[in-house]
């Protein structure tokens, strides 16, 4: 009870640019052993608790300028990962996105004399970016090759619907006015269509 990440109280507070957060003590141990002891290293508790882990530990590891996680290739990691990500700056944290084959943390890739792939793997990580969020220009580019999509409802306006092409999936419609002029009832007409 209490107990704070493992491996914490050998890294003083921002004293790397860099720190990993692993899922368990004996992957911390394996990523500071397979980055020659050089970068900082630390652990929580388990998956089911990662996210308080590193409330309770939020200004220790704030104090580096970049977060790397790098929880266990699984769904249980990854959705602690996804839940630990959401406590700091997006262009802070990095996900390091482990290949699979039968590797599963980063004790896996040691063991296995996997430790340059893994330092590999590591130094192009990627910013975490949640599920859905388009945000390269790759992905930008899939999103248009695809085409449009097809209207599922038309606006109740013929000119409103010529301009629009109707109601698609995925879009956002703002519309704005001033005080008065009726966006309520444009609201009410397009819901009673």
């Amino acid at each position: 009870k209490g107990a704070s990440l493992f491996g914490m109280n050998k890294f003083p507070k921002g004293s790397s640019k860099s720190i990993t957060i692993t899922e368990g003590e004996i992957d911390a141990m394996s990523v500071y052993q397979m980055f020659g002891s050089k970068y900082p290293a630390v652990s929580v508790q388990s998956s089911g608790s990662a996210r308080k882990n590193c409330e309770a530990a939020y200004d220790y590891l704030n104090s580096f300028e970049t977060i790397y996680l790098c929880f266990d290739n699984d769904d249980v990691g990854q959705k602690a990962c996804t839940e630990v990500a959401t406590l700091f700056d997006v262009n802070k944290v990095f996900h390091v996105k482990m290949s699979g084959d039968g590797l599963k943390d980063a004790n896996d890739y040691l063991m296995k004399g996997k430790s340059a792939e893994f330092v590999r793997i590591w130094w192009n990580s990627k910013k975490f970016i949640p599920k859905g969020i388009v945000n390269s220009y790759s992905d930008i580019e899939e999103v248009l090759r695809k085409g449009r999509v097809g209207a599922i409802a038309d606006y109740p306006f013929p000119t409103l619907q010529d301009m629009t092409y109707g109601i698609r999936e995925g879009e956002l419609v703002l519309f704005t006015a001033q005080e008065k002029v009726g966006k309520t009832e444009i609201m009410r007409a397009i819901e009673y269509s």
